[in-house]
C-alpha cells in the first residue's frame, strides 16, 4: 500500500506558524499501518518561494561611510536582497544625505563570486569595522576595517557574492517520527536537504534522483507536520517577500510505502 501526501501551506487552517515554515495536515479517519510491516517516507518533490530574509535588523542591516569628511549610517530594513536591490537602496539614501546617488556602487563577478566596491568619490571612506555591517554578506568581515579614500575613482576588491545568500540549503522535516534518515554521514530526522537553485523570490524546485530513507516508527497516522528549517537547523522565515505570494510559499509531496524505499 502506498499513500502520497500533498502538504503545503495554501490551505490557512494548514499554517500553524506565523513565519510561514509550519505545515499540518489532518487525517480523518488516521492512516492505519499494519503493525507487522515496515514503513519508510520519502520526499518526492517540493517547491519553495526563495522568499527568506539576508538582511537582519541589528545583525548585518547597516553600511557606514563617510563623505567630505561627514560620516553617514544607511539602514536596510530587514528582508531579502538581491545585490541589485542593495545597490538601489544606497542610491536612494545616498541623495537623501544630498550625496551622488552613484557614489557607492557594488557590483558583483558570478563566474568568480568576486564583489566590487566601486568608489565615485576621493574623499569616500567605507567603515567594514562595524558588527552591523551589512557588508559582511558580501564578503568583507569586520576585519577588513576602514576602505578609503582614494585619490581618483578606483574599486576595492575582496568581497564574496555567494555570501549573499546567507541559506545554502533548506531542511524538510516531519513529525513522522522517521528514523535512518541520512544526512551528512549521520542519522537524523531530516527527510531532505534542500539546495538553493534560484534567485530570490523565485522557486526553488526539489526532485531529487535518490531520496533520503527514512523509516517510520509509528502505525497510526492522524496528522503530519512539516517544517522548514535552514541548513544551521533554524526555522526559516518565509515572510520576506512583502506580501507578494502570501499563500504560495511552499509545498512538498510525501510518499509513504511498505519496506525501505
Amino acid at each position: 500500500m502506498v499513500y502520497t501526501l500533498f502538504i503545503n501551506n495554501s490551505d490557512s487552517n494548514a499554517r500553524v506558524s506565523s513565519i510561514g515554515n509550519v505545515s499540518t495536515i489532518n487525517f480523518n479517519p488516521p492512516i492505519i499501518l499494519d503493525s507487522n510491516k515496515t514503513y519508510s517516507a520519502r520526499v518526492l518533490s517540493a517547491q519553495i518561494l526563495y522568499c527568506f530574509s539576508n538582511i537582519f535588523t541589528g545583525i548585518n542591516n547597516k553600511l557606514y561611510y563617510s563623505f567630505n569628511g561627514t560620516s553617514y549610517v544607511i539602514t536596510f530594513s530587514a528582508g531579502l536582497y538581491s545585490l541589485d536591490n542593495i545597490n538601489e537602496t544606497i542610491s536612494i539614501q545616498t541623495l537623501s544625505n544630498n550625496d551622488n546617488g552613484n557614489l557607492i556602487n557594488i557590483q558583483g563577478n558570478n563566474a568568480t563570486s568576486s564583489v566590487y566596491i566601486i568608489f565615485d568619490s576621493p574623499t569616500l571612506i567605507i567603515d567594514c569595522s562595524q558588527n552591523d555591517s551589512i557588508l559582511q554578506i558580501l564578503g568583507f568581515p569586520t576585519s577588513t576595517g576602514v576602505i578609503g579614500p582614494f585619490v581618483d575613482q578606483t574599486y576595492y576588491t575582496l568581497g564574496n557574492l555567494a555570501q549573499l545568500n546567507t541559506t545554502s540549503s533548506l531542511n524538510i522535516v516531519s513529525d513522522l517520527n522517521c528514523t535512518n534518515s541520512y544526512k551528512n554521514g549521520n542519522t537524523s530526522n531530516v527527510m531532505a536537504s534542500v539546495l538553493i537553485n534560484a534567485d530570490p523570490f523565485n522557486t526553488i524546485d526539489y526532485e531529487p534522483h535518490n531520496c533520503i530513507k527514512s523509516v517510520i516508527n509509528k502505525k497510526t497516522i492522524e496528522t503530519v507536520t512539516v517544517v522548514i528549517y535552514d541548513q544551521n537547523m533554524n526555522n526559516v522565515d518565509m515572510n520576506s517577500d512583502n506580501g507578494t505570494k502570501p499563500y504560495e510559499k511552499w509545498n512538498c509531496v510525501i510518499e509513504i510505502n511498505e519496506g525501505i524505499i
